[in-house]
């Protein structure tokens, strides 16, 4: 999260949730904003595409601070309904 100044110029960048390094494909995920839970705070959603070929979505919720916590996962497709990940776009 990045503070506005009333000058127009940026303060101090404030990170939520940190990813260990290695622990995602940048290649195997699409990502989406908005807000899922109704807050009024910006979330994050995740599709990510595993080795097995199952695709899971996941939520990163933004806390009172406007942080995003850590992943949940939420809906898992199974390894054989063969979705075809360069077709899938979030809007």
């Amino acid at each position: 999260m990045v503070h506005h100044h009333a000058d127009g110029g940026f303060g101090d960048y404030t990170a939520g949730y940190t990813v260990p390094a290695n622990n995602w494909d940048r290649n195997a995920m699409k990502l989406i904003a908005g807000d899922f839970n109704g807050d009024r705070r910006v979330d994050v959603g995740m599709m990510y595409r595993q080795g097995d070929g199952t695709m899971k979505m996941y939520t990163g919720l933004a806390n009172n601070a406007g942080l995003i916590q850590p992943f949940t996962s939420s809906y898992a497709t199974p390894a054989n309904a063969n979705w075809d990940w360069n077709a899938i776009r979030l809007h």
